[in-house]
């Protein structure tokens, strides 16, 4: 079911502003005044996590505890150096527990691991962790990457940076309509970027959709090589 009411115009004002780099969007007055009165519409759906929307990517494990632990710290607006502490201390200080995955009703994981759930291919700095997500598709894309030590972490920070993870040995990468994800002890959970709780977490595609504006594309632009 598509979005009721007007479209949405992203004015990108964050630290990394995803969503407006997968639109396509620019912090630029022209260009954004295009975009309102001359704009496409580009469509998302909006999955939900225990019946919290959310549009871009949910994150279990490390990436979720350095989103928590900047939470904690944070007391204005952050940048990129407000990320260092907090990923310093959960590299060395995560335990990296045990996760289970099941997808449509299907255990596909069980063991430490980095779970990262969502509906666009873009991550935080330029990662490309969900590498064939649609995001108008009606299905969520799901990357388990095993983690038992630091060493795994880096070793899947250069896979993915390299766009090669898909295909390395124990990396589980599909799509489903609905992922339940769980674990016997406290491993939090984040969705866009903002602190989410704890596991057990239920992620399902209901149907909805979102509308956004985008600039249309000149016929310049439209004949540029990809």
């Amino acid at each position: 079911m598509e979005g009721d009411g007007v479209p949405i115009l992203v004015v990108p004002q964050g630290t990394e502003n995803i969503l407006a780099k997968y639109l396509g969007i620019r912090a630029e007055a022209d260009w954004l005044w295009r975009a309102l009165v001359d704009g496409s519409e580009s469509t998302l759906d909006v999955p939900v996590m225990n019946g919290r929307p959310f549009l871009l990517i949910g994150g279990i494990g490390f990436d979720a505890e350095v989103v928590r632990r900047v939470t904690l710290t944070r007391g204005g607006h952050i940048t990129y150096l407000s990320y260092f502490w907090p990923l310093w201390r959960t590299f060395w200080g995560d335990s990296f527990p045990a996760i289970s995955v099941e997808v449509d009703g299907q255990p596909v994981h069980e063991g430490p691991a980095m779970v990262f759930v969502g509906n666009v291919p873009r991550y935080a700095v330029g990662f490309r962790i969900l590498e064939k997500a649609v995001p108008a598709d009606g299905l969520l894309d799901v990357c388990v990457l095993p983690c038992r030590w630091q060493g795994g972490v880096l070793r899947h920070a250069a896979n993915v940076l390299l766009r090669r993870h898909l295909g390395s040995r124990g990396v589980v990468y599909t799509q489903a309509r609905r992922v339940r994800v769980w674990a016997r002890q406290p491993v939090p959970v984040q969705l866009d970027g903002d602190v989410a709780g704890w596991l057990p977490a239920e992620f399902e595609m209901p149907g909805k959709r979102v509308r956004f504006l985008v600039a249309r594309k000149s016929k310049a632009e439209s004949r540029k090589p990809k």
